[in-house]
């Protein structure tokens, strides 16, 4: 995989914007898997190295993609669930 397209984007971001980036990329891979922030920074760095990518472009990928990958429909019972837990919290 190579360093095209959206990756431009990526690398010109200020080290703020690379960092909140990031912390999405993160938090959407904490969800996914199941596992703690460390876990999910230690798997985006790990695929991050074994592809060659840059960290902050291989985030902002993620990011991008989370529309993509996610169906509205598990979006939209999640977005319930969630509702639920911050109101009955």
């Amino acid at each position: 995989m190579s360093d095209d397209g959206d990756g431009a984007a990526a690398a010109d971001l200020d080290p703020t914007a690379a960092r909140a980036v990031i912390e999405q990329a993160k938090g959407a891979v904490m969800l996914a898997y199941g596992i703690d922030a460390e876990e999910a920074f230690t798997l985006l760095r790990v695929r991050s190295q074994e592809t060659n990518i840059k960290l902050r472009v291989l985030a902002a990928r993620v990011a991008a993609e989370l529309p993509s990958v996610c169906p509205p429909t598990v979006t939209g019972e999640l977005r319930s669930r969630l509702d639920q837990l911050l109101w009955t919290a």
